[in-house]
């Protein structure tokens, strides 16, 4: 294969990846983990984040240890789920008798938790908020920003290669076909699942 070809291939998978995984991300955890769906932009700016430190990171290489962490965030989210289901029946409002007996009643502002005072309108209750599930935000920010370490590095690598025009004009060119792919994949209702492993098939 030509070599030219080669780079050229390899930073239009890399732009790629980065762009379904990004809006997957913000679809698939927003949507399994419901604290995260109340800020819009968290996994978007984490993405930001995790890519833009990639960017900045010369010496080690971090790309090996992309599969695992994808896998620790996956196995994250289902365990969030088995943990909240065990603890709340969606099914079901609890009557207030309920709440105080498990502690889960609603919180005042003074007794919220530093982070839910920033994070949470006054008033809000959401499962305990104050003492367990506002960290859950934290937690995902940066797992996420995490996965995109390795990725931005990888990008880095691969545009040095071209003059900037080019480089910029194939990663465009890759985040698009990103995007269109998992149109398409939501179009035709394919597990986002599937769409991790078939990007782990890129590494």
């Amino acid at each position: 294969m030509n070599p030219k070809f080669k780079n050229a291939l390899d930073l239009f998978l890399v732009s790629f990846l980065f762009l379904f995984l990004e809006i997957a991300f913000i679809r698939w955890i927003s949507g399994y983990v419901k604290i995260v769906a109340y800020f819009t932009n968290i996994i978007l700016i984490s993405a930001f984040l995790g890519g833009g430190i990639g960017l900045l990171i010369k010496k080690r290489k971090y790309i090996n240890y992309f599969p695992a962490i994808i896998l620790l965030l996956i196995a994250a989210v289902f365990s969030y789920q088995i943990l909240y289901a065990s603890y709340i029946d969606l099914n079901i409002t609890p009557d207030i008798d309920t709440l105080t007996e498990t502690g889960l009643e609603s919180k005042t502002v003074s007794e919220k938790s530093f982070l839910a005072k920033v994070l949470l309108p006054e008033g809000e209750w959401i499962w305990g908020t104050s003492t367990f599930l506002i960290y859950v935000v934290p937690f995902f920010f940066f797992l996420n920003a995490l996965i995109f370490i390795p990725i931005g590095q990888l990008l880095g690598e691969k545009m040095k290669k071209f003059p900037p025009l080019k480089a910029y004009t194939i990663d465009i060119s890759g985040s698009l076909a990103g995007i269109f792919a998992l149109s398409a994949l939501s179009f035709f209702l394919f597990s986002l699942f599937g769409g991790f492993c078939l990007d782990l098939s890129f590494i």
